[in-house]
């Protein structure tokens, strides 16, 4: 949205370990998730992980106590978003259409067990700016 509204204030992007591909999900889940959205957007996709597991109790409580830190768990609309947003992408990537023309760079390890290497790889082949 920056770079659409205000071009000249973007200078580029750092992308961490940038998650853009999905796990396979079966069609039938993808369809009640779309479903229930409907009806309740706000229903919570999950329980929320443990932000604070393994950070220093000094760290963890300054976390806690801050008003900038959402604690709740993902919203299932906020879930469905991002799944349409990666499967977005995950096409355009297989299509070689994702067109970046900002420059960017990427930092991700090769230990990474969230997010696949191969997608960030991706990005880099079929960007404009690379």
């Amino acid at each position: 949205a920056i770079l659409r509204q205000h071009p000249q204030r973007f200078g580029g992007a750092v992308l961490v370990s940038p998650a853009l591909s999905t796990p396979p999900i079966p069609w039938i889940t993808e369809k009640a998730l779309s479903m229930v959205c409907v009806v309740a957007p706000w229903a919570p996709l999950g329980p929320a992980d443990d932000p604070e597991s393994g950070m220093a109790p000094e760290l963890a409580k300054r976390h806690r106590e801050s008003p900038h830190n959402y604690m709740g768990g993902m919203r299932l609309r906020t879930g469905k978003m991002f799944l349409d947003v990666f499967r977005r992408i995950d096409r355009e990537l297989s299509e070689g259409r994702f067109k970046t023309a900002f420059p960017f760079v990427i930092l991700h390890g090769d230990c990474d067990g969230t997010c696949e290497l191969s997608t960030s790889q991706r990005v880099i082949e079929c960007s404009t700016s690379a």
